[in-house]
C-alpha cells in the first residue's frame, strides 16, 4: 500500500512539516510506502487556468504522480483563521487532473496548537466538496486527528493510518461504506 500525505501550508518554518514527517516515518514503520507532497511547487495564484499532467513543471509532476499511484491520501492541515491555510485552499481548486483523487482513501490530520478542530472541519467540506463536485468514486475518511505539533502523538497517528488501511481494503473488497 502506498500513501502519499500533503502537507497543506507553505509558510516559511511551519509547524506542519513535523507531523507529516512523523506520519511518513510511521508509514514506513508498518511497512507502507510513503511519499510527501509539500505546497512549495505549487506557489502561483488560481487564475482560473487549472494545472494537468502536461502543464505541470518536472517537480509538480512528481508531485501530483505521487498523489495519483497512492492508494490513500492523508492532508496534514494547520487551522489558520479557524479555516485552510490559503495554500491548501489554492492547491486544491488549480489541480484539474480528478484521476489523483479517484478510488482513493482521503484522511485529514489536523496540525495545530489550539487542540481545536475549526479548521480541520471546513477543509473537511473542501475535500468532500471536490469529490461530490467532481463526481469522483472515493471515500473521505470522517475521523479527524488533532495532532498538536509540539507534541505529537504517535500512537493516534498509527491507529489513524491503520484505520485507513483498513478502508482501503474494505473498499477493493467492494464493501460499500
Amino acid at each position: 500500500m502506498k500513501i502519499t500525505i500533503i502537507n497543506g501550508t507553505n509558510r516559511t518554518g511551519n509547524k506542519s512539516i513535523k507531523v507529516t514527517t512523523n506520519t511518513a516515518e510511521i508509514i514506513n514503520e508498518l511497512g507502507y510506502e510513503s511519499s510527501i507532497v509539500t505546497m512549495n511547487n505549487f506557489k502561483e495564484l488560481f487564475t482560473g487556468n487549472y494545472l494537468n499532467f502536461i502543464e505541470a513543471n518536472t517537480n509538480q509532476k512528481i508531485d501530483l504522480e505521487n498523489m495519483q499511484s497512492a492508494d490513500v491520501l492523508i492532508f496534514v492541515s494547520p487551522t489558520y483563521h479557524h479555516g485552510i491555510p490559503a495554500a491548501l485552499k489554492n492547491f486544491l481548486e488549480i489541480i484539474k487532473e480528478k484521476v489523483i483523487y479517484e478510488n482513493k482513501v482521503i484522511g485529514l490530520i489536523s496540525s495545530n496548537s489550539s487542540g481545536r478542530a475549526y479548521g480541520a472541519y471546513q477543509a473537511m467540506e473542501v475535500l468532500h466538496g471536490i469529490i461530490a463536485y467532481n463526481k469522483l468514486n472515493s471515500y473521505i475518511i470522517s475521523t479527524v486527528p488533532i495532532i498538536d505539533h509540539e507534541n505529537i502523538d504517535n500512537e493516534r497517528i498509527c491507529e489513524f493510518i491503520k484505520y485507513c488501511s483498513s478502508l482501503l481494503n474494505l473498499t477493493k473488497n467492494n464493501i460499500k461504506l
